[in-house]
């Protein structure tokens, strides 16, 4: 294995965890991997045995259970205790003992991983020694939104079923096509839904540090330090939401009582495109939950297209971005070469 020494160019101390140092390294390397102090470093490694289990006798005929019972077995059987030996035979050679656990934690049918190392979905057929049915396996994910509580809960099991789909359907040539003909029927869904079900959840705080006026139309200003006074940062999105709603509802006269915090539902505001430069920020709108004011959508509409395509056709994008396929579009469109 060829390496080489870099030096460090800086460190910087982010906290104090209790005289325990933790470090996050991260090498710009297909394997993820690198020696450090004559210690192999790595966290986790994602392997592709199809190559492998093409050169068996009868891989035409084996089943998705056949093929994991085994990879099962070649882990278990042999590669466990062939990487404890081979790991233990080089640090002997280079004085020094190995502390290494090499371990296999899942086998998955299909998998899909995001533009960062934390951002995955795998269909999973064996775990921990936990073995699953075939026509039911679960999805694990990790880093994506499907698991966002922020998020609405109709876009997060739209997103759920679109994963699956795609990991369900991994080497069709066709999956793209596929997949954006399953996402413009959940549009069509997602159009007709109860506005509750396509709003997210979100905690506001600190509602009078940044609000100083809703009577009317609502003063959001900075925090300045009081000794350069320069801006410390500026009132978060959730917090300028609920001013908006206080804000309509006293300028208004409209029904319904003031909130100045909590858990409350949130979605984007329609607004005229034609009237809106390219770059303005996104307004929101935030509301409790189950109380949606009747007169919500007439002083702040809800835009669902603007909606679907933040929450749900971007996440997906990322992932189909991430692995070089072509993005969805919110109107049904694909930009595919027919070469």
């Amino acid at each position: 294995m060829e390496f080489e020494f870099i030096e460090i160019e800086s460190c910087e101390q982010i906290g104090f965890f209790d005289d325990e140092y933790v470090y996050d390294v991260e090498v710009d390397d297909d394997s993820h991997t690198f020696i450090a102090n004559n210690i192999l470093v790595h966290n986790s490694l994602y392997l592709s045995y199809n190559q492998l289990l093409k050169t068996l006798k009868g891989y035409e005929n084996m089943s998705i259970n056949d093929k994991r019972d085994f990879l099962v077995n070649l882990n278990t059987k042999f590669l466990n205790q062939h990487n404890a030996e081979f790991i233990a035979d080089y640090y002997t050679k280079r004085f020094g003992k190995s502390v290494h656990n090499f371990e296999l934690e899942t086998i998955n049918r299909s998998g899909i991983w995001g533009d960062v190392k934390k951002r995955y979905a795998q269909l999973l057929l064996w775990k921990d020694g936990k073995i699953y049915d075939e026509d039911s396996l679960p999805l694990k994910v990790k880093g994506l939104e499907i698991v966002k509580a922020s998020f609405p809960k109709k876009s997060r099991d739209m997103l759920k079923y679109l994963i699956t789909y795609m990991l369900q359907n991994a080497g069709d040539k066709y999956l793209v096509q596929r997949l954006n003909k399953e996402t413009m029927q959940l549009k069509n869904q997602w159009l007709e839904a109860d506005i509750e079900t396509i709003s997210g959840s979100i905690k506001v705080n600190n509602y009078f540090k940044y609000v100083k006026d809703d009577s009317n139309i609502p003063v959001i200003y900075n925090i300045f330090d009081p000794k350069t006074n320069e801006p410390l940062k500026t009132a978060p999105w959730n917090v300028r939401a609920l001013a908006t709603y206080n804000s309509l509802r006293n300028k208004n006269n409209l029904v319904g009582e003031p909130i100045y915090g909590g858990l409350l539902k949130w979605y984007i505001i329609k607004e005229n495109r034609s009237k809106r430069s390219k770059d303005a920020q996104l307004n929101y709108f935030v509301y409790q939950a189950s109380n949606l004011p009747k007169w919500s959508q007439q002083y702040a509409p809800i835009d669902r297209i603007t909606m679907f395509q933040q929450t749900l056709l971007d996440p997906i994008n990322r992932l189909l971005e991430a692995n070089n396929m072509p993005l969805l579009n919110k109107d049904g469109g694909l930009q595919i070469s027919l070469f």
